[in-house]
This record gives C-alpha cells, structure tokens and sequence, in this order.
C-alpha cells in the first residue's frame, strides 16, 4: 500500500494557456493498494480552485471549483 499527495499552482495571466485570465489551484490524494503482485488498483480524489467562475457544475452554471474521483487498474509485466 502507498499513498501520494501532490499540490499545483498555475497562473495563466493573458489566459494564453487555459481561454481564461486566471490563477488555478489542486490538490490530489491517491491512494494505492497491490492486491497481487501483477495488478495495482489506484484511486485519485482530486479539488480543484480558480479565482474566475470556470468550472461547469450539473445545473450548466459555472463555479469556482470542481471535485473529480476515479478508480483505476493497472497490470505490471
């Protein structure tokens, strides 16, 4: 078992990069299991942050932060 943590912050000041003059920030746990010793199962928890409404919540307005989860495997030869 392992676990990760990791931090990011990317300033977009002409917006050249993401469409948006923006400052954005995320945070990621990922944990990880080897439940044999070919197969890893990893799972990722990830927030994001901008200063500027830029992420589509379900309703089809747009926020200031987003949350993603996924789950993934991966087999090592």
């Amino acid at each position: 078992a392992a676990m990760t943590v990791r931090a990011e912050w990317f300033d977009d000041p002409q917006g050249a990069r993401t469409g948006h003059v923006q400052s954005l920030k995320e945070f990621t746990f990922t944990p990880e299991f080897k439940p044999h010793p070919h197969f890893v199962v990893r799972g990722d928890l990830r927030r994001d942050w901008s200063n500027r409404d830029v992420f589509e919540k379900d309703d089809g307005t747009l926020g200031r932060s987003q949350v993603t989860v996924s789950l993934n495997g991966v087999f090592v030869f």
